[in-house]
């Protein structure tokens, strides 16, 4: 499988593999993080300009957005929304010219989601609730009351229950799968006797407080409850991401490294 790369400085054709060995290295560490917090928001329902605030602006300077527009031929789209939002700076025009872009080519690819997303919406505007695969119901009765006056005068209001709807059903699931793993890693630390412990969870995240000596076992069991197979989960294989913060090192919450690297350093 191969992937184009186009950057201002960077346009070739790379294999999935290399990209994966490169992916801590620039320009691709940055493009990683920037395709990550587009599936995320993707998947919940966002729109470009919320894209552009979460993604493009922090990581992208105009220059480069520029460059996005003129590599894959962007010009009249850029101008039809700089004719459409007309009291935008240049610059978030760029932005959101490139955030469209994406969010199209998204939805192209992943023409299932769309369909999905649009089905929840509708479910919700003729019962007034969505539910989630595990049961969890959330109430949207604005939905099933919705009429013109709330489109046009609680409009801000109206998108983002749409986006509870497109994303209800996910984050549940999600929390439910690591709800059970987080119930048998527990069960797990106390019949072992580790002195480790679970203190935290963050919708699909699971915080833990380890002792160094127990790490390397803390992270196997990690992947063994985590990424395990469920009959939900219908064959789609579930990977975690394990980040150890060390407050010896000057490490803050979340902010540490990747529990490879660390585990070498320790050996």
């Amino acid at each position: 499988m191969a992937c184009k790369i186009t950057r201002t400085t960077c346009l070739r054709e790379i294999s999935e593999e290399e990209f994966v060995r490169m992916k801590a290295s620039e320009p691709f560490a940055e493009l990683r993080q920037t395709a990550k917090q587009l599936n995320f928001l993707m998947i919940f329902g966002g729109s470009p300009r919320v894209f552009v605030g979460t993604a493009l602006e922090t990581r992208w300077s105009p220059e480069q957005a520029e460059a996005f527009i003129r590599d894959n031929g962007l010009l009249d789209q850029y101008e039809m929304l700089r004719d459409r939002y007309k009291r935008e700076s240049p610059a978030m025009v760029k932005y959101l010219t490139v955030a469209t872009y994406m969010k199209q080519g998204f939805f192209e690819l992943y023409k299932g989601l769309a369909r999905r997303i649009e089905a929840n919406k509708q479910f919700a505007r003729e019962h007034g609730y969505v539910r989630s695969y595990f049961g969890a119901k959330r109430n949207l009765i604005e939905e099933l009351l919705r009429g013109a006056y709330d489109d046009r005068e609680r409009g801000a209001m109206m998108r983002n229950l749409d986006n509870v709807c497109a994303n209800t059903d996910i984050q549940n699931f999600e929390a439910c799968v690591v709800n059970q793993a987080m119930v048998k890693l527990d069960e797990w630390l106390e019949e072992t006797g580790m002195k480790s412990k679970i203190w935290n969870m963050v919708h699909d995240s699971c915080d833990l407080y380890v002792h160094k000596s127990e790490l390397a076992e803390v992270v196997e069991a990690c992947h063994r409850f985590f990424e395990q197979e469920l009959p939900e989960l219908k064959g789609v294989p579930l990977a975690i991401d394990i980040d150890v913060s060390d407050l010896n090192q000057g490490h803050y919450y979340k902010g540490g490294q990747g529990v490879s690297s660390f585990l070498q350093e320790t050996a």
